[in-house]
């Protein structure tokens, strides 16, 4: 009759087993200490270790499958020195799987006699790898630096241009595509984004005269949002349709001007605010980068709401002076002269005022 039964049994030789036994035989779940300090904690059958965690005295351990008392079939071995190995193991030594080094570098690939050997991959913690064949431990082949690596992946390309430009980066189907530098013979040079070989998405392209523009291309063009400073000191920032200013957006001359408003066509339309070293502002309508409309001109000395044109006073205004003097009525090329017309409303109420102050 079969007999099932937990406990602690003590061996002659100093080992012990705390589990179950069936027919004196260890099987189930338990833990055996050998005398010299070894701990298996895991599974038996048969009396045999099939599953589980074994523990060295020296501090290596191992987890995973056993067969015959020895390591086969998938587990990892983990050294004292922090290394590891997560694979396939035969009769207690490495077939297959990843083998980690405390430094970083990683061996993938299989093993013969538990030394490298046959197809595999070791990669160094600089990123540099070594992929190929192994024979007893030896590789044979080139080592692979990291940034060769990437630029396999990446597929990136140099490649030399018979009118004399050059281009270093990703090249699909033949063209530059995904993010590279192209250096032109003129000097200029474009570094971001590419699709179907034209500059596209975001990119920096700086001319050979020093202007330099970042921001956002389409087609080869400046188009969306981007930074234009030129080599003269002007500055222009906001918004860019067909390699024009186009939208909103702000422009600091090198006279201490700033213009913050909108544009057209690359010139200064619609509404916007200009404001000039000494404080003297102007906030109203602009036409083809002029002056031209409704607005109001502020200085130290009066405020003048009324009629532009070309940027001088012209047409129908208001002028009030710091000391309270008032005049009312037509203005010609900047000049007051008479009040023979009145300003219209809008005028002194502001209405033209589009643009924040």
């Amino acid at each position: 009759m079969s007999q099932s039964r937990t406990s602690i049994h003590r061996y002659p030789n100093g080992d012990v087993y705390d589990g179950k036994l069936f027919n004196n035989q260890k099987k189930g779940f338990g833990t055996y200490t050998w005398a010299d300090g070894t701990i298996f904690n895991g599974f038996f059958s048969n009396d045999n270790i099939t599953h589980g965690t074994i523990t060295w005295p020296d501090g290596e351990s191992y987890e995973g499958d056993f067969q015959n008392g020895l390591q086969n079939g998938r587990g990892k071995y983990i050294w004292a020195d922090g290394s590891y190995f997560e694979g396939e193991f035969k009769n207690d030594q490495r077939v297959s799987g990843q083998m980690t080094f405390k430094q970083g570098h990683v061996y993938e690939g299989t093993f013969k006699n538990d030394i490298y050997d046959g197809t595999g991959s070791f990669k160094y913690i600089s990123g540099d790898t070594m992929q190929g064949s192994f024979t007893n431990g030896k590789f044979n082949g080139k080592i692979q630096s990291a940034d060769s690596l990437m630029r396999t992946k990446l597929n990136i390309q140099s490649i030399e241009y018979p009118n004399g430009d050059s281009y270093e980066g990703g090249v699909v189907n033949g063209k530059r595509n995904g993010k590279g530098t192209l250096k032109l013979k003129n000097g200029n040079v474009y570094e971001g984004e590419f699709a179907n070989n034209q500059p596209e998405g975001s990119g920096k392209l700086i001319f050979a005269n020093g202007d330099k523009y970042e921001g956002q291309f389409k087609n080869n063009m400046f188009h969306g949002k981007g930074t234009l400073k030129l080599s003269s000191g002007d500055s222009y920032q906001g918004d860019f349709i067909n390699d024009r200013r186009h939208g909103t957006g702000t422009i600091k001359y090198t006279d201490g001007r700033t213009y913050q408003g909108e544009f057209n066509e690359d010139q200064r339309t619609g509404c916007g605010k200009l404001t000039f070293p000494d404080g003297t502002t102007y906030t109203g309508q602009f036409l083809n980068g002029q002056i031209h409309g409704i607005g109001k001109y502020a200085t130290k000395n009066y405020v003048y709401k009324g009629d532009f044109e070309n940027g001088h006073k012209q047409g129908t205004g208001r002028i009030e002076f710091e000391n309270g003097t008032v005049q009312e009525g037509r203005f010609e090329n900047d000049a007051y002269v008479g009040s023979d017309t009145e300003p219209s409303p809008e005028i002194l109420e502001d209405n033209y005022k589009l643009v924040a102050q």
